[in-house]
């Protein structure tokens, strides 16, 4: 084997200085249990990270996901770090983040004993409370401006008659069971009573007798108590009946005036009851 001439022995030591002395990466990017090495020339820097092979980890990390206000709250006292927890409030996506190891507010709130510099922070550890929907509140929201037959209404009354307050939801079982008789009937006129009741005046032909005359009272509007998200209070609702009359055919349909107000008053009393639980004010927003 011939000896290395003079570039090959220059290159291999200029090789050794490149990777005994990364110079060009910039230590604040390295973090604790953590190497940095600079590869040959032309490759980028590598932050290698050890702590995966420790027996337990340094600190916490990750994120921990909540459907309910009590279990969100009780998580953010137990793991937020003091004087660099956050909280972050984002209505259209019903979501509320805590930030529990995030830069400090002030280096006064920081532990008198703290090891890291006054105002960094990883906020790597987060809490994220996601509201759910219940079945109750999609439903009559959905319903709300749609027109439905008889029949169809009537079925819809019946499955969700216990979130009527007002009238009673015997009431409206019992309505919801006229509709559905009275289906084929053939409507003549529609009269609003001095109680704000809407009567309907109908005929009907019954089998092996002759027909009939009557009428349908049913009410201007609903007293509705609805649950915009699990877990929470129900709220009052008001919902107003409307109909229509075509050659003699019913339809039948409500309509909930502003529901975004009910969402942001639940919400709202949402980011209350954190700042009560927590200690910690909501910002609107995301968080970085």
């Amino acid at each position: 084997m011939s000896d290395p001439t003079e570039n090959e022995v220059q290159s291999a030591a200029n090789l050794g200085i490149l990777v005994a002395r990364p110079d060009g990466l910039d230590p604040a990017q390295i973090g604790a249990g953590q190497i940095g090495v600079r590869l040959p020339p032309g490759a980028r820097y590598e932050v290698i990270d050890l702590t995966r092979y420790a027996e337990r980890p340094q600190r916490k990390v990750g994120t921990a996901s909540f459907e309910t206000v009590d279990g969100f709250c009780a998580y953010v006292k137990t793991h937020g770090e003091a004087g660099r927890t956050t909280v972050w409030a984002k209505q259209s996506a019903l979501t509320v983040t805590a930030v529990l190891n995030g830069p400090a507010a002030e280096v006064d709130a920081l532990p008198p004993d703290a090891l890291v510099p006054p105002l960094a922070g990883w906020s790597d550890h987060r809490a994220v409370l996601t509201l759910r929907r219940t079945p109750e509140w999609e439903a009559w929201v959905s319903k709300s401006g749609a027109w439905c037959s008889q029949h169809d209404f009537a079925e819809f009354l019946e499955a969700h008659a216990r979130e009527v307050v007002n009238p009673s939801a015997a009431d409206m079982l019992d309505l919801a069971r006229t509709l559905d008789v009275k289906k084929d009937a053939a409507y003549r006129s529609a009269i609003r009573g001095d109680t704000g009741e809407i009567r309907l005046a109908y005929d009907e032909t019954v089998t092996a007798r002759a027909g009939q005359a009557g009428n349908l009272s049913i009410p201007a509007k609903l007293e509705l108590g609805l649950t915009p998200f699990k877990g929470a209070p129900p709220y009052k609702v008001e919902a107003r009946f409307r109909y229509k009359l075509k050659e003699g055919s019913l339809t039948l349909g409500i309509v909930i005036d502003r529901t975004e107000l009910i969402d942001e008053e639940a919400f709202g009393d949402v980011l209350a009851q954190v700042g009560t639980d927590t200690g910690i004010t909501p910002w609107h927003g995301s968080p970085a």
